[in-house]
C-alpha cells in the first residue's frame, strides 16, 4: 500500500546520502590534485622569476615520471636546489648544466619550478579548485537536507 509520507522520507533519505557521496568525491579530488594545485595557486599569487642551472637529469620509462634537479639564486642572494617530477609526455629536452628559468615564491621557500612547466600545473589546479567547489555546494545542500529530514521527522510527530 502506498504512503505518500514515506515515499516523502525516502526522497529526503535518498537525497541526503547522494549529497554525501558528491562531498566524498569532490574531497578525493580536491586531495589528489593538492599538492600541484597549491604550488600553482602560490606561484601564480607570490610568484618571482629567476635564472637557474639544471644540476641531474633522471628519465623515467616512456610515459611515466621523470624528475629534474635544479639550482636557483633567489632575489635575498641564497642558493636553492630544488627538485620537480613531471610527466615524461610532457615535450621538454633538459640536459645537465642547461640554464632555465625558475618561477619560486618569496613567502614558502620549498615551492618552486620550473617556468616552462608551470604551464602544466593549471590542469592540477582546476581540478582541485572543482573539487573544492563541488565540496562547497554539496555541503551546504546536504546541510540544508538534514534539516528538511529534521522538520519532516517533527512532522511525523502529528500522524
Amino acid at each position: 500500500m502506498y504512503n505518500p509520507r514515506e515515499a516523502q522520507t525516502d526522497f529526503l533519505y535518498l537525497r541526503y546520502v547522494i549529497l554525501i557521496a558528491f562531498v566524498v568525491i569532490g574531497t578525493t579530488v580536491a586531495a589528489l590534485n593538492s599538492r600541484q594545485g597549491l604550488a600553482f595557486a602560490i606561484l601564480w599569487l607570490d610568484g618571482e622569476k629567476t635564472a637557474g642551472r639544471i644540476i641531474e637529469v633522471q628519465e623515467g620509462v616512456p610515459g611515466g615520471m621523470s624528475t629534474v634537479s635544479y639550482s636557483y639564486r633567489r632575489i635575498d642572494g641564497t642558493t636553492q636546489d630544488a627538485k620537480r617530477r613531471f610527466s615524461s609526455r610532457v615535450v621538454l629536452r633538459l640536459y645537465y648544466d642547461d640554464p632555465v628559468e625558475v618561477r619560486y615564491s618569496r613567502l614558502f621557500s620549498s615551492v618552486s619550478t620550473i617556468t616552462q612547466l608551470w604551464s602544466h600545473m593549471r590542469f592540477e589546479f582546476t581540478f582541485m579548485v572543482s573539487g573544492l567547489v563541488v565540496v562547497i555546494i554539496a555541503g551546504g545542500l546536504t546541510f540544508f537536507a538534514g534539516l528538511s529530514i529534521v522538520k519532516h521527522k517533527l512532522q511525523d510527530r502529528r500522524y
